[in-house]
């Protein structure tokens, strides 16, 4: 989706505008990191480690 469109959004109450956090983009980056780590961690079901990927991912 362009900026174009997403302004566009904006304007009609679709979206609501919101400044950059460093620290926030800091924790999820942190989070995402830890979640990687522990789904290369032996003794997890296969299923664990898919979630913990997920998780890492969103």
């Amino acid at each position: 989706m362009s900026n174009k469109a997403l302004d566009n959004l904006v304007k009609i109450g679709q979206l609501k505008l919101e400044l950059f956090a460093q620290s926030e983009f800091d924790t999820y980056l942190r989070s995402g990191r830890e979640r990687l780590q522990d789904a290369s961690a032996s003794g997890i079901s296969l299923s664990g480690k898919f979630l913990l990927g997920y998780g890492a991912a969103y």
